[in-house]
């Protein structure tokens, strides 16, 4: 088979397994009313169908009912996957199986259908022929679905005469098929007449029905038509958009690349001039001066710049004349204090002779006369001694003083906590 072959022009098969004779001649009637024409085989038990599979004939499609006498439920799936895994199974299931049939999707299936869930024309055809009312279910769904469609494509139809006379067509004829054929059917079906079940009634409905699909395919095919042309309206919008948003990246783009370059000449230069400056005057030559031109920001910041460098320079040479009238000092206090030092040592030595000169001739006094004396004047060579003595030993120290901080310097960590 060639790939552009469709599966249905090689005489496919479709086999329906189906207990319920009236739902098999539904399924029969839904499949004449389609322009494919595949061959359908009916199989009223899963053992059935097992052996209609392990034929020679094999389906493409199995429409499988959950509900048969031998088999309930997925397990029906299971077995008719494993007798067919090449044939796409269908589960057909209630209107209230729903979970059921995403069960057998999970078990294999390919997709499920649900009883009832047909065109309005289908629903009344199928009432007609069973009796069932739950093949009803669709055709009042469907009257609030029409009801709401053609609202919503009235208002999106308003401004398209042509549309919108079609739209108003199809609500015309809708209404002579529900009056002309769909409501008398029903009535009749409901109250057993004859001809309710008949197949000329049944015909003239699924002919009226078909007139309306015609025109409701027109519409579609003029709804799509308009959507066309107005999808390659949007394209030339979007095309234009595009085109036009390009240009204006592209004149972003260079005016970005012109207002670099401008603010590359007339701040980017200054700025690597006053950071030239700044390095210089960093590296200690303060003597020349920042000046530097551009816009006023930046002149500004060169003239604060400026200022800090003569309040630096400023304060450089005031600390460098500090510190040499500090030298200035520091070697007249050195000097001061040598000949202090020198001074203490002449006038200590010099102070000491004289009273060690009194204290030995005291004791010398006190040594040879001191039978002859009374003790009056023993007392007083006594105190005249003691005092030359306290008198040297306060020189001593005061000549200790003077070399405090010079000669010893010996410092040593002293514990605070103690």
């Amino acid at each position: 088979m060639s790939a552009d072959e469709s599966v249905w022009a090689l005489d496919a098969e479709i086999l329906l397994v189906e207990d319920d004779a009236a739902d098999a001649l539904l399924v029969e009637e839904m499949l004449a009313d389609g322009d494919l024409e595949p061959s359908l085989t009916w199989c009223k038990t899963l053992a059935e169908a097992q052996k209609f599979l392990s034929g020679a004939r094999r389906p493409v499609c199995v429409l499988l009912d959950l509900h048969l006498p031998d088999t309930r439920g997925v397990e029906a799936v299971k077995q008719v996957v494993g007798c067919s895994a090449r044939a796409a199974v269908i589960v057909v299931t209630g209107l209230a199986e729903a979970e059921a049939g995403l069960a057998a999707v999970a078990a294999g299936a390919q997709d499920y259908l649900v009883k009832g869930l047909f065109d309005p024309e289908t629903a009344v055809r199928g009432f007609a022929l069973t009796g069932d009312a739950s093949f009803l279910t669709p055709y009042g769904t469907g009257r609030a679905e029409e009801r709401r469609s053609a609202r919503l494509l009235e208002d999106l139809l308003a401004d398209d005469e042509r549309l919108s006379g079609q739209l108003r067509h199809i609500e015309e004829l809708a209404s002579a098929w529900r009056e002309d054929h769909a409501e008398p059917l029903i009535a009749a079906t409901r109250r057993g007449v004859d001809g309710g079940g008949s197949e000329a009634r049944p015909a003239r409905s699924k002919t009226a029905f078909d007139a309306l699909r015609a025109r409701f395919d027109q519409q579609e095919r003029s709804i799509d038509a308009a959507r066309d042309r107005a999808r390659a309206d949007i394209s030339r919008l979007d095309t234009a958009r595009n085109w036009s948003f390009a240009l204006m990246v592209s004149v972003f783009g260079l005016a970005v690349v012109a207002f670099g370059i401008v603010l590359r000449l007339t701040v980017g230069r200054p700025l690597d001039r006053l950071r030239t400056a700044s390095e210089a005057a960093r590296a200690g030559s303060l003597d020349e001066r920042i000046d530097v031109d551009g816009p006023s920001d930046v002149r500004a910041l060169a003239e604060a710049v400026e200022a800090m460098r003569r309040r630096i320079s400023r304060e450089l040479d005031e600390s460098r004349a500090r510190e040499a009238l500090l030298a200035e000092q520091t070697e007249e206090l050195r000097r001061s204090n040598s000949e202090l030092e020198q001074f203490a040592y002449v006038a200590s030595h010099d102070l000491q002779e004289p009273l060690r000169k009194v204290a030995s001739f005291c004791q010398l006094l006190e040594k040879r006369y001191g039978e002859e004396l009374d003790d009056r004047g023993k007392k007083y060579i006594e105190f005249a001694v003691d005092g030359a003595k306290r008198m040297q030993v306060l020189i001593n120290d005061l000549l200790t003083f003077s070399r405090v901080g010079r000669v010893h310097d010996a410092r040593q960590p002293v514990p605070l906590d103690r």
